[in-house]
């Protein structure tokens, strides 16, 4: 956790193993009982978050912005969000983003595919 802000953080019962979080902000943000093993997140601004009991397994989130984001019970095993996507309400840049499960699969590899 090179070069890491974690100010006001809560992290209670939480498993980070063999996480990187190198140049990583995450000012008032609670992960309560939460699983990031085998994670990279560089780069990555997670202000007001909160994740409680929520499992990031193998899980690229680089140069991604998630302020003022709950994902709490929330499951993003072997996802990546790259390119600094940033969170609207309900809706992720250029895509929709429902339950926090991908609205349309084909969606998003249409949208990865043309990027």
């Amino acid at each position: 956790m090179a070069g890491t802000t974690m100010a006001g953080t809560t992290m209670a019962g939480t498993t980070m193993a063999g996480t990187t979080m190198a140049g990583t902000t995450m000012a008032g943000t609670t992960m309560a009982g939460t699983t990031m093993a085998g994670t990279t997140m560089a780069g990555t601004t997670m202000a007001g978050t909160t994740m409680a009991g929520t499992t990031m397994a193998g899980t690229t989130m680089a140069g991604t912005t998630m302020a003022g984001t709950t994902m709490a019970g929330t499951t993003m095993a072997g996802t990546t969000i790259a390119g600094g996507w940033h969170y609207h309400g309900w809706h992720y840049h250029d895509y929709h983003y429902h339950d926090w499960h991908y609205h349309s699969y084909h969606m998003i590899v249409g949208y990865l595919n043309n990027k």
